[in-house]
């Protein structure tokens, strides 16, 4: 379904993956650097509409804290 609203590339399907097994599995948090299809803002509004629809889970989507040492 993220491919096919155009959240997520088709060539990118494990992205997509990546998406559908934190929402399917009620993960709290999806934690990702990928900020060109996951940690962006086109993709949380579309997951939300998406996950909403068909009833399923809507993880936050983060990128990792940095620590500095």
């Amino acid at each position: 379904m993220y491919i096919y609203a155009g959240m997520i590339p088709a060539r990118y399907i494990f992205d997509a993956y990546h998406i559908a097994s934190a929402s399917i599995g009620g993960y709290e948090a999806l934690v990702s650097w990928n900020f060109e299809h996951i940690v962006r803002a086109k993709t949380e509004k579309m997951l939300e509409d998406i996950n909403s629809e068909l009833g399923i889970h809507i993880p936050r989507r983060r990128m990792p804290e940095v620590y500095v040492w």
